[in-house]
């Protein structure tokens, strides 16, 4: 029965009347709740208004409620009641601009700026526009999760929490919370004054929030934000230890850099004058920013005005990486000094202070280059910075690299200091005086409180800048600067200025410098929340371009060391090879981990290194060899320089990648038996022959398990009466049995470990839903058992069905695996003597090795990107590569099949030679 809604007003009540179907029926809107159950109205795709004709807010609101049935009247109306303060236009719907005010003005704690997150939860079908049914459903499905989460946080269970529950719950999830921020969110949700809050009054609060997730709800309020003004904050941003683990340190520290780089370079003008103001400005020769900018745009054009800001961008990577791998462990040492005593804010003001003196300290070349670049002539040092830094040191030595280094350092203190404690003080009084009920400032506030620090931070460290900048550029010819007279130390300068210029003096070039202190905030603000949120497929967009640069940056050194081989060094060559391009594989590892949040579980034997071995695994994804490096690491980081991959020789031809993976004399089959044998045989003489003792990873499958390839095995095993097997594939034979009978007459062979992969939580199959999708797999296992050769058959006929027995074990592992019901609970069983190596929680060192690589491949990415375009020597340098690298594709095949017929002609050189002087 088809039931359409009528509402009487005289534009509808000659509309009583319907000719044709007998079946249709109006009723009355005070009677819709007998039909109920009959009423459909979201079923058409596009919207089609439930109510016909001109109706009230009202009316409308009664009919979306009378669909719910068992809602009570008193939810009903406690439902309504908001929705009517979201609908700031009174029109019966919310729209996105209904939602952003009402968050403004009336849950002033939810930013603004996640109103397109929330009405994406609240209307899922991308309509625009939330009804009442529909912000009805929200508010039930959010509320009973809430209730959970309420439950789950009330340990004495007497329907409140408390600060020490929530500091519990908070530890427990893994983002720990000191007393006075555990306080601030208990404080937030209190509305009765009782230090606790109830179920009602946390769900009132939480209501809108887009995740019901507590973990994201405390990450938002530990992360609020990271301004870089261009002048260097010095205490970095405090990460817990589970935060470190799923690389949400990674994300926020490089929305930081990101947003760093566009503000400095948006403000690069305000810095350069101020450079110059500083420098040449005096009491005699004054300067106003209007005449520089003036001189300085006469000088050298519109162009000029960003002269030095290259360095300064290049520099936020190694900085950044440094001070918080310091910061991090001067916590260390503080915290386990204290014991479980929290760290106070001195404290984090001391260890931030000495982190940045240390990365201050390892950039400050970079620091001075830039004052330098900056104060250059049109037509001076344009050869680039490598050129530049080497006419430094030839000219002044070493020393020059650090002029005005101890007022640098010496700055550092009142500008931490002050910057720190007037944040906290203008916050805690802005809390005071406008926001009663709230211990957070809003965005708008917190930025207001991060200007004015950092102005006062300056205003007391400005003066040390200023000796900094002249003592940077007193070495300079007088082609660049005039004062070249003036003293060469920082207490004489002070003196110098304050007896010539007197105590204004010190503050020359300030204006331009206040001048970006607005614009900068802003830009790193807006850029910061854009890169925090950036979807993971672009994420994952970027994994992959800096997969594809920096081995095209980093291949072309490779071309440089092939006389090495030529001149018959093979074991130098491969030696050099196998460090160089493992510290490559760093870069996937490290962003599938930190960008990516990819987590990876090892469990059984462990692979020794140093000794030649057999590797087969299931492939269940076309990315199985990648996430296997960061298994490799886990168990040793040694082994990713050992580990020797066989793969589709498709593979060889992805840009960059493929080049250095055939350098690393990976094994690439073409999938033609003939051809695959003789690259297995070359493979294994090479590698026996220069001494060198490799795992050779094998894919007896063939093929990744893919409904396609499924449907195969199947087939396979129905024609051959064998049972079907739902986890792997049948492995094919041919091409293990040949590999394993070559090493085994070279001897070079010691075990097989045979190992299974799974994902407890998400399968990704290939790079498409990787990249383009955005998709990656939340947790990696491994299981490993290591089998000496001894216990593998020598016949090829027992060979063969030994492999089809271990991988009849492995579908009954993985049988196991898979049958718990819950992700949380799927692991490889572990037995007596079984290792258990996690990537979250791997030693220090192994993870600041990561953490290195990647900081030095985005300099690299970000030196060469920058330099390509002005250096000569590094254009013909990558010229060179790309012509090198064409010729051996072209003419051998690849690099690999270079270096193995290199490798044979100095084997057949050093045979006659061993012949010719037998028969002597």
């Amino acid at each position: 029965m088809n039931i359409n809604v009528n509402v009487e007003s005289p534009s509808t009540s000659a509309a009583g009347e319907h000719d044709g179907d007998d079946e249709e029926q109006y009723v009355q809107l005070g009677n819709v709740r007998d039909y109920k159950d009959d009423v459909t109205p979201l079923l058409s795709p596009k919207h089609v208004p439930l109510v016909l004709g001109k109706v009230t807010k009202e009316a409308a609101i009664a009919t979306h409620s009378a669909l719910h049935g068992g809602m009570s009247p008193e939810k009903e109306q406690q439902i309504r009641e908001i929705y009517d303060r979201l609908d700031i236009d009174n029109d019966g719907t919310i729209d996105i601009r209904d939602l952003t005010l009402a968050l403004k003005h009336e849950t002033p704690h939810i930013p603004s700026n996640l109103a397109p997150v929330i009405m994406s939860k609240m209307s899922p079908d991308d309509e625009g526009r939330v009804d009442f049914y529909s912000f009805s459903s929200y508010v039930l499905e959010n509320e009973q999760k809430l209730a959970e989460m309420f439950a789950d946080m009330d340990r004495n269970h007497d329907g409140l929490v408390d600060v020490v529950e929530m500091k519990n719950y908070c530890k427990d999830i893994g983002v720990p919370l000191d007393d006075q921020k555990a306080q601030d969110i208990v404080n937030k949700m209190d509305q009765t004054g009782s230090a606790s809050v109830g179920l009602k009054e946390f769900q009132d609060f939480m209501l809108l929030y887009p995740s019901s997730d507590m973990k994201d709800i405390v990450d938002f309020w530990r992360h609020n934000l990271i301004i870089d003004i261009g002048e260097d904050s010095q205490i970095p941003e405090d990460f817990s230890q589970q935060e470190m683990q799923d690389g949400i340190w990674w994300r926020h520290l490089v929305a930081g850099g990101l947003a760093g780089a566009v503000s400095r370079t948006c403000t690069a003008p305000f810095d350069r004058i101020k450079v110059y103001l500083q420098v040449n400005s005096s009491k005699t020769n004054r300067l106003s920013v209007i005449s520089c900018l003036k001189l300085l745009h006469a000088e050298g054009g519109i162009k000029s005005l960003w002269r030095g800001n290259g360095i300064n961008v290049i520099k936020i990577a190694p900085e950044s990486a440094i001070k918080f791998m310091c910061y991090d462990q001067l916590k260390r040492l503080i915290q386990k000094k204290k014991g479980s005593q929290e760290i106070s804010t001195f404290e984090r003001l001391c260890a931030g202070s000495a982190a940045g003196a240390i990365s201050q300290s390892a950039i400050y070349p970079m620091e001075v280059m830039k004052t330098r670049l900056a104060l250059r002539k049109t037509g001076q040092l344009d050869r680039g910075v490598i050129h530049f830094a080497h006419k430094m040191y030839t000219k002044e030595g070493i020393r020059c690299f650090y002029k005005g280094y101890l007022p640098n350092l010496i700055g550092i203190i009142p500008y931490a200091g002050i910057d720190l404690a007037i944040y906290e003080t203008l916050k805690r009084s802005y809390v005071r005086y406008y926001e009663t009920t709230s211990s957070e400032p809003g965005v708008l506030a917190l930025l207001a409180c991060g200007t004015c620090s950092s102005t006062c931070g300056q205003l007391a460290s400005y003066p040390f800048a200023l000796v900094r900048t002249r003592l940077q550029a007193k070495c300079m010819t007088n082609a660049l600067t005039r004062y070249t007279s003036q003293p060469d130390t920082m207490f004489g300068q002070f003196k110098y200025i304050v007896q010539n210029e007197g105590l204004t003096g010190l503050y020359r070039g300030i204006t331009p410098n206040f001048l970006k202190v607005i614009p900068a905030v802003s830009i790193s603000y807006v850029v910061y929340e854009k890169a925090v949120s950036t979807p993971q497929r672009y994420l994952n967009l970027m994994e992959d371009v800096s997969a594809i640069l920096t081995p095209l940056f980093g291949n072309y050194i490779i071309t440089l060391f092939l006389g090495l081989p030529i001149f018959g060094k093979h074991r130098a060559w491969r030696n050099l090879m196998d460090r160089a391009i493992s510290y490559w594989m760093t870069i996937p590892m490290g962003l599938l981990e930190f960008v990516m949040g990819v987590r990876v579980r090892v469990s059984g034997d462990e692979i020794e290194f140093g000794s030649p071995a057999l590797i087969v695994m299931n492939h269940r994804t076309r990315l199985d060899w990648m996430y296997m490096w960061c298994a490799l690491y886990q168990v040793n980081p040694w082994l990713i320089t050992s580990n020797k991959i066989s793969l589709k020789a498709q593979l060889k031809k992805l840009p960059g990648a493929g080049f250095g993976m055939a350098a690393a004399q990976f094994v690439f089959l073409e999938r033609n038996a003939e051809v695959d044998k003789k690259s297995f045989d070359d493979a294994i003489d090479y590698f026996k022959n220069i001494g060198k003792d490799y795992q050779i990873l094998l894919f007896p499958e063939g093929t990744d398990k893919s409904e396609w390839t499924t449907l195969k095995s199947r087939e396979f095993a129905k024609k051959n009466g064998l049972r079907h097997l739902e986890y792997v594939l049948y492995p094919r034979t041919t091409g293990f049995l040949h590999l394993l009978n070559k090493m085994r007459q070279q001897e070079y062979v010691d075990y097989i470990y045979d190992i299974t992969i799974a994902y407890p939580y998400n399968i990704v199959q290939s790079e498409v839903d990787l990249v383009i999708k955005g998709s990656s797999p939340r947790e990696v296992h491994f299981h490993i058992r290591k089998i000496p050769i001894s216990q593998v058959p020598l016949n090829e006929t027992d060979a063969s069905k030994w492999l089809t027995e271990r991988w009849a074990v492995k579908e009954q592992l993985l049988h196991q695996f898979y049958s718990e019901e819950q992700p949380i609970n799927r692991q490889f069983p572990v037995e007596r003597g079984d290792g258990v190596w996690r990537s979250w929680k791997e030693p220090r060192r192994h993870f600041y090795v990561k953490v290195t690589a990647l900081c030095f491949w985005c300099l690299v990415i970000a030196f060469c990107s920058y330099h390509i375009f002005f250096v000569r020597t590094l254009q013909l340098g990558f010229l060179y590569f790309f012509i090198v690298s064409m010729f051996l594709n072209w003419r051998y095949g690849g690099i690999d099949k270079y270096i193995i017929g290199k490798w044979q002609q100095s084997n057949e050189a050093l045979l006659r030679r061993s012949a010719s002087s037998s028969s002597l």
